[in-house]
């Protein structure tokens, strides 16, 4: 359910923000300018996650993948917000970029953490931050659920923010 409404909410937030000025369609998850158009330089992040296993009272580290599938290079920093998923936290091997609210959070209440991601990312080009994730002691086995988002600098506006959501999942073995 959850991942539903996640996926919902960013289909809405992309149809309510998708108007960039220039007009353009997008087909098969790629831009295409309409013919008679001319398409300024643009930005176009996209967020990539991956999944991964740990046991209680271990760290796992979520490595967020930023790409910038647009025309132009980011000129500011961007944000990425990540949603821990319940019984974990924020590591004590978290970049200095990083901060969580909050900052002790009882168990099995998630974060949200908030990273700054360096101004810079060429087109076609990507950036990772790597987000340690204590597990709590009491987490229970099985798949906990997390996500996470990249928004660009308020003067830098997304071409497509369709694909800045990213979803996890932490297996947890043992317990």
């Amino acid at each position: 359910m959850f991942r539903r409404t996640v996926v919902l909410g960013v289909a809405a937030t992309a149809v309510v923000l998708g108007g960039t000025g220039v007009a353009s369609s997008t087909t098969g998850g790629h831009h295409r300018t309409q013919p008679g158009t001319a398409a300024a330089p643009a930005v176009d992040l996209h967020l990539v996650a991956n999944s991964e296993t740990a046991a209680p009272g271990t760290e796992a580290t979520i490595t967020l993948r930023i790409g910038n599938k647009g025309t132009a290079p980011t000129k500011e920093e961007a944000t990425v917000q990540v949603v821990t998923p319940f019984y974990t936290s924020l590591g004590k091997k978290a970049p200095k970029t990083c901060k969580a609210t909050p900052a002790a959070p009882t168990p099995p209440l998630p974060q949200t953490v908030k990273c700054t991601v360096p101004a810079g990312i060429k087109p076609k080009g990507d950036t990772k931050v790597a987000v340690p994730l204590l597990v709590a002691k009491e987490a229970p086995r099985g798949t906990l659920a997390g996500a996470a988002l990249v928004t660009p600098a308020t003067k830098e506006p997304d071409a497509f923010p369709g694909d800045n959501l990213a979803a996890f999942s932490l297996l947890v073995l043992g317990g």
